[in-house]
């Protein structure tokens, strides 16, 4: 056999095993939830729940804060125990006991607790301690990063710590970070972040498998899931052995697979793949059963996959079309499964979702409202029902779509849907808030890292969002948003919301004019309009028919609406023929 197939075989088989222990309950001795260890931050002023696990029927006692608790392991070893509410404060200690065993949790303080959840704007770290930091983080500001797992099932387990500055911070997320100590020094209480974070995952990855159901336009996911769960089953064979991966089974975001394929078969990459199972440079390692002369230089190779309905797996994944499904956050719930429900019931303050990047499609756009918002909405039940409260939103801020600085992936148009799509729950989902952020581009360059001060900057909004909206500090929390418009003769005056001190170019009002609004004709054609600004309103010369009017449309708008609390104007439109 081929060494590079057998490595292949004995690393999948070995994934194959760790998949199926992650499924797998844990028993035996006495043990508390992974979430529960040295230097935790828990909620202050909410009720505590406290569970692990132990033998079934063992008798188990619970002390913390001069509480004495006690329950009893269920059939399937499960316990639980809800303590009083504590204030802001520390340290605590959690003693746990059974004929098992005891454990002690110890260096515990309560104060703010958010899970960060989400995709590749939480992969951007804060390697130290910034210059400015005065030296409260090392004990206030403390962070557990839950390990990358993937689950076909709902699992307990979340090997991880709680770490604070002392103990490092190389793979804190920056933007957690500069929110955390925003919070704590507005608060002054200490502060802790939950980091959920994997790349380029997909929304429905992070979905429990029932709100998945509720949306009619992902019902394609079932038929998704079978193929992955047959893809493992022949985990033991060749990677030709996995069979075909039909597009009419495909999950929605893969229709666009073709005009992916396209590009990357025209790339430097593309050209490092021989025919013939020819060595395959940096293929070589990931696909070794090729399919005999389908993936070649010359032209008519390219054509005849491309006018293939179906494509081989293999080839799907070594091209980038898709991620792996065994490894990827592409995988339906498994990051919900692995990530998300090992954390229920901790008792938070709520959430921030960091995602979209990898949904920006015209399939994913037209659908996200329904996506995000059963995501919020089953979260939030998955917290109540653990916690037996009949009812209550627990906050839930998400950042909107960031600007994009090249469409190789994604187009003008998918971009700003999304963003529309996002915008929309705000409007008609409870407590929530959305930052906004297209004006904040990564800088040009191989990686195109967000610089540290722009992570800041993000981080200050998602920071006001919280403060405004859940924590009743009396600060401006949103960017103007579109409230109403009135026709005039000649005309458009409209009206926002969160810019009563005014509107203004730029952050900080220059001297440049307000850019972003088109204008759309009724051939569907739109334009740049000239705008002016008077207090809360804009207005718009309309010297032609006008059917529509938008406002930061495209990839990295070239919008600068603002307050005058430095806060950018929502992204919108409107459709002038129904008023």
């Amino acid at each position: 056999m081929n060494i590079w197939k057998m490595k292949i075989l004995s690393a999948a088989a070995v994934l194959f095993s760790v998949i199926l222990s992650l499924d797998a309950q844990s028993g035996g001795e006495l043990r508390l939830a992974d979430i529960f260890c040295d230097g935790a931050i828990i909620q202050r002023e909410l009720p505590l729940p406290i569970w692990g696990t132990d033998l079934p029927a063992k008798k188990i006692k619970v002390s913390f804060a001069g509480q004495e608790l006690s329950a009893t392991a269920d059939k399937d070893g499960r316990w639980k125990v809800v303590a009083s509410a504590v204030k802001e404060g520390g340290p605590f200690q959690i003693e746990v006991q059974s004929e098992t065993g005891k454990a002690a949790v110890k260096d515990i303080y309560s104060g703010e607790v958010w899970i960060f959840a989400g995709e590749s704007l939480l992969d951007r770290t804060i390697d130290r301690i910034p210059a400015e930091a005065d030296g409260a983080p090392q004990k206030q500001i403390r962070y557990f990063m839950a390990p990358r797992q993937f689950a076909r099932a709902p699992c307990d387990t979340l090997p991880g710590r709680w770490k604070n500055f002392a103990s490092g911070t190389e793979d804190m997320p920056a933007l957690a970070y500069y929110f955390a100590d925003e919070i704590r020094r507005k608060l002054n209480v200490p502060v802790g972040i939950i980091v959920c974070s994997v790349p380029e995952s997909l929304s429905h990855a992070w979905m429990h498998k029932d709100s998945i159901k509720g949306i009619k336009q992902l019902g394609q996911i079932e038929s998704y899931v079978e193929v992955i769960q047959n893809y493992e089953m022949k985990i033991s064979g060749t990677y030709r052995g996995l069979q075909e991966f039909s597009r009419a089974d495909d999950d929605i975001r893969y229709s666009g697979a073709l005009k992916r394929f396209q590009m990357w078969a025209k790339s430097n990459d593309a050209k490092k793949i021989l025919k013939n199972n020819a060595e395959a440079e940096q293929w070589q390692e990931k696909i070794q059963d090729w399919v005999e002369n389908s993936m070649q230089r010359e032209s008519k190779g390219i054509a005849l996959l491309e006018e293939q309905k179906t494509w081989p797996l293999a080839i799907q994944i070594a091209s980038g079309i898709i991620a792996d499904p065994r490894t990827s956050g592409a995988r339906p719930s498994a990051l919900f499964n692995g990530m998300i429900n090992p954390l229920v019931p901790y008792s938070i303050k709520g959430f921030v979702f960091c995602q979209g990047e990898s949904d920006a499609s015209w399939e994913r756009g037209q659908v996200y409202f329904d996506i995000l918002s059963n995501l919020i909405k089953n979260w939030r039940s998955t917290w109540n029902k653990a916690q037996n409260q009949k009812k209550g939103d627990l906050p839930f801020i998400y950042m909107q779509l960031q600007g994009i600085k090249d469409d190789k992936i994604i187009s003008a148009e998918e971009c700003s849907l999304l963003r529309l799509s996002q915008a929309s729950v705000i409007e008609k989902v409870n407590v929530t808030a959305m930052v906004v952020s297209y004006d904040i581009i990564p800088d040009a360059g191989k990686d195109a890292v967000i610089q540290p001060g722009n992570m800041k900057e993000e981080a200050q909004r998602l920071a006001l969002s919280a403060l405004g909206r859940f924590y009743n500090q009396k600060v401006v929390c949103s960017g103007p948003i579109f409230d109403s418009v009135t026709v005039g003769d000649g005309s458009l005056r409209l009206k926002f919301k969160y810019a009563d001190s005014g509107l203004i170019a730029g952050k900080t009002g220059s001297t440049e004019k307000i850019r972003g609004f088109e204008t759309g004709s009724p051939d569907g054609l739109f334009k740049e309009a000239e705008v002016t600004a008077d207090k809360n309103f804009i207005v718009i010369k309309t010297p032609g028919v006008v059917n529509n009017v938008r406002y930061g449309w495209g990839l990295k708008p070239e919008a600068n609406l603002y307050n005058k609390e430095g806060l950018p104007a929502v992204p919108f439109t409107v459709n002038l023929t129904d008023k």
